[in-house]
């Protein structure tokens, strides 16, 4: 069973070329789970630290970077976890500060936007596994906040979608691909 005993739902999915990571949610008692399913079908569950597992919010994002596996969470002051791709304990960054809802890996960096923002805001996360630290790169200059927006990268660029409209980053700028008309 991948999710355990009680309801949950699934808050974020990683698949990479030799594992999958599937990240859920339990709602009647608020629990945090990973878990990491190999190419052979054994499934292993991740220890993830107290500050993630309990009731302090969902797992929004999950990405591949440098061998290691980044875990991003929205509603917790630590938001930010790694641990190499082949073990079992996820570890928080406690240094600095800041989070990002949204992440995704671009030219070898990661990249993100923040619900304390409005997901309207792209960052380049500058920080390391102790410290959190971050650069804007983009903004998409609209006032609203929008806490369904998505990031993902297509055709060598950054996509952010908005209900306001589509923005893409290719490394140099953000700017609209598609504005919604009113």
């Amino acid at each position: 069973n991948l999710i355990g005993t009680a309801k949950a739902m699934c808050t974020a999915v990683l698949v990479t070329d030799s594992v999958t990571f599937i990240a859920s949610r339990t709602y009647n008692s608020p629990t945090n789970a990973i878990r990491r399913l190999n190419a052979d079908g054994t499934s292993t569950a991740i220890t993830i630290p107290a500050s993630l597992s309990g009731g302090a919010g969902e797992i929004t994002s999950m990405v591949q970077n440098n061998g290691q596996l980044w875990v991003f969470s929205a509603s917790v002051s630590t938001a930010i976890y790694y641990m190499a791709i082949t073990a079992t304990t996820l570890v928080a960054i406690t240094g600095g500060s800041g989070y990002l809802t949204n992440a995704v890996v671009f030219n070898g960096s990661i990249y993100g936007t923040s619900a304390s923002y409005g997901n309207r805001i792209l960052y380049r996360y500058t920080g390391t596994t102790t410290t959190r630290s971050f650069v804007q790169v983009g903004n998409t200059g609209q006032s609203d906040a929008d806490y369904t927006s998505k990031l993902f990268v297509y055709n060598n660029r950054i996509i952010l979608t908005r209900s306001e409209g589509m923005f893409g980053y290719d490394g140099i700028r953000l700017v609209p691909i598609e504005l919604a008309i009113d």
